[in-house]
C-alpha cells in the first residue's frame, strides 16, 4: 500500500530507528509553525485525543492525537497535534489528502513537528519505505533531511490505469457487438433512391423486393 505524506513540505528531523518507531517532519517559514496535516490514505479514525493545550517535556507522551486504519492491516498515526485543531471524532472517514488537523507541539515535544507512523497488523514500520512524495509537494534542500524519500510517479501509474480502462471499453464494445447481431433491421427504400450501407465485420445486408400494389 502507498501511502502521502502527510504534510506539504516534508523535512524529516528525526528517522526510524529502534528507539523511535516513526518519522519527525518538521515546519517551515512557507506554511508556518502550525501547518496542515493531511491524511496519508483512506481510512477510518480508530483513536482521537485532543484535549491537551499545551507541551510538557517531563514524561514522554505524544499530546494530541489521531489514528487512522486503513485497508490491508495498515495504521497511521499522527502525534503532537495543535489543541483545538482536530475536528474529526472515531468513526470518522478520511481520504488521503484531506485535512485532519494542524502541526503543532503537545505532548513530549521540544518545538512544533508531526512525528508520524506506519504500522502492518500493529507492529511499527519506517515510514519512508511506503510513503511518497506527490508532485504537489514541496521537499527540503537540506539532504539531512530528506534521505530515503520516495517519489510518486503518476505518468506511470496513469498510463497503466488508461490502459486497464481501454481494455475494459474494448471488452464493452465487443459485447455489445454480438448483442447487435442478434438483432435483424428493417429498412423500405425506394427502388430510385441511392443508399450507402457501412456493414462491419460478421455483418450481411438480405436485399429483397416488395412488390406494391
Amino acid at each position: 500500500m502507498n501511502f502521502r505524506y502527510p504534510v506539504n513540505y516534508i523535512a524529516i528531523t528525526t528517522y526510524f530507528g529502534s528507539e523511535h518507531k516513526g518519522i519527525d517532519l518538521g515546519w517551515s517559514d512557507i506554511y508556518g509553525m502550525n501547518q496542515r496535516v493531511y491524511a496519508a490514505a483512506d481510512g477510518i479514525i480508530t483513536k482521537v485525543k485532543k484535549d491537551v493545550k499545551g507541551n510538557d517535556t517531563s514524561y514522554r507522551t505524544y499530546g494530541n492525537f489521531i489514528e487512522i486504519e486503513h485497508s490491508g492491516g495498515y495504521k497511521t498515526f499522527y502525534a503532537h497535534l495543535k489543541y483545538d485543531s482536530i475536528k474529526l471524532n472515531v468513526g470518522d472517514k478520511v481520504v488521503m489528502g484531506e485535512e485532519i488537523a494542524l502541526m503543532g507541539d503537545t505532548g513530549y515535544a521540544f518545538g512544533n513537528h508531526l512525528h508520524y507512523e506506519i504500522s502492518k497488523d500493529n507492529k511499527e514500520i519506517d515510514p519512508t519505505l511506503y510513503t511518497y512524495v506527490y508532485s504537489d509537494q514541496i521537499v527540503t534542500n537540506n539532504p539531512e533531511g530528506k534521505v530515503g524519500l520516495l517519489y510518486y510517479e503518476k505518468d506511470n501509474l496513469d498510463i497503466n490505469e488508461l490502459k486497464n480502462k481501454v481494455k475494459l471499453l474494448e471488452e464493452e464494445n465487443n459485447r455489445l457487438r454480438n448483442e447487435l447481431n442478434n438483432y435483424l433491421f428493417k429498412f423500405d427504400a425506394f427502388v430510385t433512391s441511392f443508399y450507402k450501407v457501412k456493414l462491419y465485420e460478421g455483418e450481411e445486408m438480405i436485399i429483397k423486393k416488395r412488390i406494391i400494389d
